[in-house]
C-alpha cells in the first residue's frame, strides 16, 4: 500500500499487503455451478480454496465493494517439496488445476456474455515460446463526472479502475519462472442520506463492541522509528502505507492490544459480528477526508473454526485531515481473537506479521510479549 495514488486506485492495490494465492490443503470443494456474474466468479474461486480480499470504501454518495485475488500457479515439483505428505501435495496440485480450469473456462465466457451491453471492453491475448499474456477488462457502468479528465479520455486498459463497475482478468506466464493471475471486481452502490461520522465515533463503536465481550485482556503498545526506515522494513508487513506526497522517515504509533479469549465456533461468531459492525458502519457513514486515504474496511477471508493463525482477519481504517489515522487490525491465534487499535501519528507506518506477539518497536529493536493472553 505504499502508493501515492488516487484513493480509488489504492483500494485495488490494497490487497498487495496480503500474502495471497495459496491453495488451502484442507479444501475439498468442487464447483458444479457455472457463474452467471463476475461476483459469482470471485466467490467461486474462494470456494475452491483461493484467498480473495474484500474491501469496502465509503464516500458521501455511497460505497464501493472491491474483490481482489492474486492467483499464483506453483509447479508440481515445487509443491511436492513444500509438503511432507504426498497426499497433501497431490491435493493442492488437484485444487490448483481446478482453479486454473475454472478461471480459464469462465472468465472469458462471462466477458463475452456481457460485452454487448458493456460500456467498454478490452481483450488482449498473445502467446510466444517464452511468454503468455491474456487480459480481459470490461466496464459495466459509465464513468461519472467526479473522475479526472484524463480518466475519461485516456487508454481504457489503464483507466478502467475509475469506472463504477468493472472486472479485470490478467494472466501472465514467463518461461518456467512466473505463472500468475490478477483478478479485480468492483461494484459501486449509491446510498441516499448518508450520515457523516468521526474518528472518535468510530473508535467508540469498536470499544463498545469489545466491552460486551467476556474476559477481554488488554495492553498498551508503542511502535516508533526515529532513525529512518531500513530498506525492506515494510515489504512483508501485515499492513503498511505511506500517505501523501512528502516522504517521511519516522513512525509513531500508539496502540492498545485487546485479546478476546474465544475459540472455535465462538471465535468465528465474534469475528463475524465484528465484521458486520465494520461493514455496516462504512456502508452507512462517510468521513470528510482530504487525500487518497479515507474511510474503509477490508477482510482477508471468512474466519472459520479451522483457522489457527492470521495477522489479517480484517481491518478498519479512518484517515484524518492532519495526516493522522485511526486503524483497527484484527488477527487470531490460539489465544483468541486479537484487536489492535492504533493511533497513527505519522504519514508512514508498518506493522509486521508478528504483531500478535509484539510488545514494542523502536527502530530495529523488536520486543515480543509471549505471555500476554495466556
Amino acid at each position: 500500500m505504499n502508493k501515492n495514488k488516487n484513493m480509488k486506485i489504492l483500494i485495488i492495490a490494497a490487497a498487495a499487503i496480503l500474502v495471497l494465492g495459496a491453495c488451502n490443503p484442507n479444501t475439498t470443494n468442487k464447483l458444479t455451478k457455472t457463474p452467471e456474474t463476475f461476483l459469482e466468479l470471485m466467490e467461486g474461486i474462494q470456494q475452491l480454496g483461493e484467498d480473495v480480499e474484500y474491501t469496502i470504501s465509503s464516500d458521501s454518495t455511497g460505497y464501493s465493494e472491491y474483490y481482489w485475488a492474486h492467483v499464483v500457479y506453483r509447479y508440481p515439483e515445487d509443491i511436492k517439496e513444500a509438503f511432507s505428505s504426498s497426499a497433501e501435495a497431490d491435493h493442492v496440485i488437484e485444487q490448483q488445476a481446478m482453479i486454473d480450469d475454472y478461471l480459464k473456462t469462465n472468465a472469458k465466457a462471462l466477458v463475452d456474455k456481457y460485452s454487448s451491453t458493456a460500456v467498454k471492453c478490452y481483450q488482449y491475448d498473445t502467446h510466444t515460446e517464452a511468454h503468455d499474456t491474456t487480459q480481459y477488462i470490461i466496464a459495466l457502468k459509465q464513468l461519472v463526472d467526479s473522475v479526472p479528465d484524463w480518466a475519461k479520455e485516456g487508454n481504457f486498459s489503464e483507466n478502467y479502475l475509475y469506472y463504477p463497475e468493472f472486472f479485470s482478468y490478467q494472466h501472465y506466464k514467463e518461461d518456467a519462472t512466473q505463472d500468475f493471475t490478477f483478478l479485480n471486481y468492483r461494484h459501486e452502490t449509491k446510498v441516499a442520506n448518508k450520515t457523516k461520522t468521526t474518528a472518535e465515533e468510530t473508535r467508540q463503536l469498536v470499544l463498545d463492541f469489545i466491552a460486551k465481550q467476556k474476559d477481554v485482556k488488554q495492553k498498551v503498545r508503542k511502535y516508533t522509528i526515529d532513525e529512518g526506515f531500513a530498506t525492506g522494513d515494510d515489504d512483508y508487513a501485515a499492513v503498511s502505507f505511506e500517505r501523501g506526497m512528502n516522504k517521511t522517515d519516522s513512525m509513531l504509533v500508539n496502540a492498545t492490544h485487546y485479546i478476546i479469549p474465544a475459540h472455535g465456533a465462538e471465535r468465528a461468531e465474534v469475528a463475524h459480528e465484528l465484521w458486520e459492525l465494520f461493514a455496516n458502519h462504512v456502508k452507512n457513514h462517510y468521513a470528510m477526508v482530504q487525500g487518497f486515504w479515507g474511510f474503509e474496511c477490508a477482510k482477508d477471508f471468512d474466519i472459520t473454526e479451522d483457522v489457527g493463525w492470521s495477522a489479517q482477519v480484517m481491518q478498519l481504517t479512518f484517515a484524518k485531515d492532519d495526516d493522522k489515522m485511526l486503524h483497527f487490525q484484527v488477527g487470531c491465534d490460539d489465544r483468541g481473537l486479537h484487536i489492535l487499535m492504533m493511533d497513527i501519528e505519522t504519514r508512514r507506518f508498518y506493522i509486521p506479521f508478528n504483531w500478535l506477539k509484539l510488545a514494542s518497536i523502536h527502530n530495529n529493536e523488536y520486543v515480543e510479549d509471549n505471555e500476554f493472553g495466556k
